[in-house]
């Protein structure tokens, strides 16, 4: 893993279904069938995924379009890729995806 949070870049679970709608993107996880509403921020974030930008990039182009500080955009852009990470949405490239059969 990047020590730093700016460098690290993630990239969506294979399979992973969503949709976005109005703003809002519905994401179902291909393992466990749930689904999981993002706000219009994580809907951002969500479609910057692409598996080349970093956090930091992410955070910069969050920052200009929601109008918030460098820092807080950062900071909002790794907690939400910790949280999708943890329900293996995302996986940061350079780390497998857990060994489950979608």
């Amino acid at each position: 893993m990047s020590s730093r949070a700016e460098d690290r870049v993630f990239a969506r679970a294979p399979e992973c279904a969503f949709r976005e709608i109005d703003g809002e993107a519905f994401i179902v996880s291909p393992k466990t069938g749930e689904a999981h509403l993002l706000n219009p921020t994580g809907s951002f974030i969500w479609s910057k995924l692409d598996g080349a930008a970093t956090a930091g990039m992410i955070a910069e182009a969050l920052a200009g379009e929601f109008d918030v500080g460098a820092e807080t955009a950062l900071a909002d852009v790794s907690e939400f890729l910790d949280e999708l990470g943890g329900l293996e949405l995302v996986a940061e490239i350079g780390q497998e995806f857990n060994d489950v059969s979608y």
